[in-house]
C-alpha cells in the first residue's frame, strides 16, 4: 500500500512551526514522487505502534512533539534525500534557529499576566558565519 493523502502541520507544541512545515512538505514530496524517503509499510506500522506505546493511554497525544521537534525535523529532512551537503547545511541553520528560539523561550514569563518584555528582543542572525545576537528592550 502507497499513501497518497498527507496531512502537513498538525503536530502540536512546536516550537517553530513553519520550519516543521518545511521538513513534513520535503518528507511528503519525496515519497510522492518516488523516492527512496517512503519506509515500507511495516516499518511505517512499526512506527504508529512505538508511537501508540509512548502516548499510553492518551491517543490525543500522537501529534505532541514538545521537545523531540527538533530531532524530528532532521529525521525527515534526513529521509527526503537530501544530499550529504544540504543535509549539514540544514542541520546547522537548524541548529542555530533553535539556539534562538531557546533563548526567546527562556525569557518568557511563567505565568501569562506576567511582563511579556521578551517579545520586545531583536534578533539579529548571520546564517553565514552561524551566529546570533539579542538586543534586550531598555
Amino acid at each position: 500500500r502507497r499513501p497518497s493523502l498527507c496531512f502537513v502541520g498538525l503536530g502540536l507544541a512546536v516550537p517553530c512551526p513553519l520550519q516543521l512545515f518545511e521538513a513534513e512538505a520535503r518528507f511528503v514530496a519525496a515519497c510522492m514522487t518516488g523516492g527512496s524517503a517512503l519506509l515500507t509499510l511495516g516499518a511505517r506500522e512499526d512506527w504508529v505502534a512505538t508511537r501508540k506505546k509512548q502516548v499510553g493511554d492518551r491517543p490525543q497525544d500522537m501529534h505532541f512533539l514538545g521537545s523531540d521537534t527538533w530531532q524530528h525535523m532532521r529525521d525527515l529532512v534526513r529521509l527526503s534525500g537530501l544530499d550529504e551537503n544540504a543535509y549539514a547545511d540544514y542541520c546547522r541553520k537548524l541548529t542555530l534557529l533553535q539556539a534562538v528560539y531557546s533563548a526567546s523561550a527562556g525569557k518568557k514569563p511563567k505565568l501569562p499576566w506576567e511582563d511579556d518584555w521578551y517579545r520586545d528582543c531583536k534578533y539579529s542572525v548571520d546564517w553565514t558565519a552561524g551566529t546570533w545576537s539579542a538586543v534586550e528592550p531598555e
